[in-house]
């Protein structure tokens, strides 16, 4: 269903925008109107955001501050209903971003990034989030790791990621994982 959509076509998609736009073989306007495409589709399989119950979300979700991870972050939103994500919005600053976490600390935080350079800024969430609220769970989705990475995944998880994952489909299995407190099968 829409996992598979997400993880083989919507997030290749982004993926290749990237990497053109890096190398500037695609214009500005060009990447927009992908960005927006991309976007529209997310909300056709997305369900309408149930109102969330009071009281800490159970998953707080968390975007390196770019129109493409806030992307990403939605699709997994949307491939992991009907639970309840609280998406931090995009206008915010890093440091509001996370203070806006930290206010009501939740049991799970998911991270997404998927523009390249932005390892630094990953850890950075997970150093915070690590030092201010220890009990909470940390995932970080990555969709651009290839198999060379394992060095960055020791650092994220050095930094305090509890599970780094490449798709959505093993974000929702880690999230089943770590909200039941069980070892994760496949993290690495």
């Amino acid at each position: 269903g829409h996992i598979g959509v997400i993880d083989h076509v919507l997030i290749p998609t982004l993926t290749l925008l990237i990497q053109h736009r890096s190398q500037e073989e695609i214009t500005h306007e060009d990447a927009e109107f992908v960005l927006d495409a991309v976007s529209e589709t997310v909300q056709q399989i997305a369900p309408a955001p149930a109102t969330l119950p009071a009281g800490p979300p159970r998953i707080a979700g968390l975007a390196v501050r770019t129109p493409a991870d806030q992307l990403v972050l939605e699709m997994l939103v949307a491939a992991l209903s009907p639970q309840g994500v609280e998406i931090v919005p995009e206008d915010l600053t890093p440091e509001q971003a996370i203070k806006c976490v930290l206010d009501k600390p939740p049991p799970l935080v998911c991270i997404a990034a998927i523009s390249p350079p932005r390892g630094s800024e990953v850890r950075k969430y997970c150093r915070q989030l690590r030092a201010h609220t220890p009990s909470t769970k940390i995932l970080v989705l990555r969709p651009t790791l290839t198999e060379d990475t394992t060095r960055a995944i020791e650092r994220m998880k050095e930094a305090g990621a509890d599970c780094v994952v490449a798709t959505t489909q093993a974000a929702i299995e880690a999230i089943a994982g770590l909200s039941e407190g069980r070892p994760i099968p496949g993290a690495r």
